[in-house]
């Protein structure tokens, strides 16, 4: 999983022997596009308007809005914290609507 908005991480992908997942704050990211334009296959979530959206080449799946994914008691998390758990949940192969239900469910506490 490489953070597509920094530069410098998205480079990375070209060292990368595995599946590169990328993750972005701007559906437009270039990384993203170029990502699922060359590869069938190339797996990238991103945020659309308010919808986090998880995409396999063309395909594209709305995982949930934004406010929908917030943590019980209306906390609203690091969004992009948010977008590198779900794209490693989904990198295990996990499935979107077990990825959701997680964020939904999860108990935050603070020590």
């Amino acid at each position: 999983m490489l953070n597509a908005d920094i530069e410098q991480v998205a480079d990375l992908a070209r060292l990368c022997d595995g599946e590169v997942l990328f993750y972005s704050m701007n559906a437009d990211n270039e990384h993203i596009a170029k990502h699922r334009a060359d590869n069938a296959e190339g797996r990238a979530v991103f945020v659309r308007g308010d919808q986090v959206v998880l995409a396999t080449g063309a395909q594209e799946r709305v995982l949930g809005t934004l406010d929908a994914l917030s943590l019980p008691g209306g906390r609203k998390p690091d969004t992009p914290a948010l977008l590198a758990a779900i794209a490693a949940a989904w990198s295990m192969d996990i499935a979107p609507d077990l990825i959701g239900a997680g964020i939904k469910t999860f108990e935050y506490n603070v020590a």
